[in-house]
């Protein structure tokens, strides 16, 4: 029995054998629904604090970086708008 065959119940058949499986696992599945969203719940609580505190870290070195020219300011936005450039 080569690898490939080595998840089929039914050899020789691999839809018969993929739709057992799926029947198979579905309880299980089922069984797991609440305990995953409790664990995706909890993962996303645990990454909020952090989150939240270099969300203020960020907007704290926003606030006290340099703030450019106006000569600056002007070149940047040449820069980056091409209508400009046409007109």
């Amino acid at each position: 029995m080569t690898d490939s065959q080595l998840w089929m119940i039914v050899p020789g058949n691999a839809g018969l054998s993929a739709l057992i499986l799926f029947v198979i696992a579905m309880p299980f599945l089922y069984a797991a629904r609440a305990p995953a969203h409790n664990l995706v719940r909890a993962v996303g609580h645990l990454a909020s604090g952090p989150l939240r505190l270099v969300s203020r870290w960020l907007l704290a070195a926003a606030l006290l970086a340099p703030q450019p020219e106006g000569a600056e300011v002007e070149l940047f936005n040449r820069d980056r708008n091409p209508l400009e450039e046409a007109a």
